[in-house]
């Protein structure tokens, strides 16, 4: 871009970085104290294997830069993880997964937000997957508003949301998802 001097607007390449590549994200949300599951970027099967080892089984594996989950999936076993980390591996531009604690069955719940370059922001809908974590969100039955999420819980992601979409500094729209779990009332991003 600078070679063509070509500038870009709105949401930055900064940005871009640190809302896809998995470690950017990691270290931003724990600068600002949103917690995100257990997890590590690898570069190869056996530090994915010995991570997994640490933490336990099932893992979910999400490749750097791709869209839609392509490259990752759940794994319950060392056979799959192999199967699927190096699949992820190959499929990520950079050659980086995300090897993470699966918080299967959980809530998911998402907010669309819109940022404006001076910081307004603004939810445009509330989004309950009405499947729980483990359904890939594109195959979820989804309902928009959330209608069995109380409105304190709305309002908290809310909140964090906007915290979220500040510090990676998006300008335009973004999909923020959450994991609640409602046991706990636990969110993670």
């Amino acid at each position: 871009l600078e070679e063509h001097n070509v500038k870009l607007i709105g949401t930055t390449a900064l940005t871009i970085k640190k809302a896809e590549d998995r470690l950017e994200f990691k270290t931003t949300m724990e600068k600002i104290g949103e917690p995100c599951a257990p997890s590590l970027v690898v570069e190869n099967v056996e530090d994915g294997i010995e991570f997994t080892n640490k933490i336990g089984y099932p893992v979910v594996l999400r490749p750097a830069y791709t869209m839609g989950g392509e490259g990752g999936g759940l794994v319950y076993n060392v056979e799959e993880l192999k199967t699927v980390c190096a699949r992820g591996l190959q499929a990520s531009m950079v050659g980086q997964v995300l090897v993470e604690e699966s918080i299967l069955g959980w809530e998911e719940l998402e907010l669309e937000v819109v940022r404006d370059a001076k910081n307004n922001m603004i939810t445009v809908c509330f989004i309950e997957n009405i499947d729980p974590l483990g359904v890939h969100t594109g195959d979820s039955f989804c309902s928009a508003p959330m209608l069995t999420i109380s409105e304190e819980v709305q309002k908290r992601l809310q909140e964090k949301s906007y915290k979220i979409v500040e510090a990676i500094q998006v300008i335009g729209g973004t999909n923020v998802q959450w994991a609640h779990d409602p046991k706990t009332d636990r969110d993670i991003v």
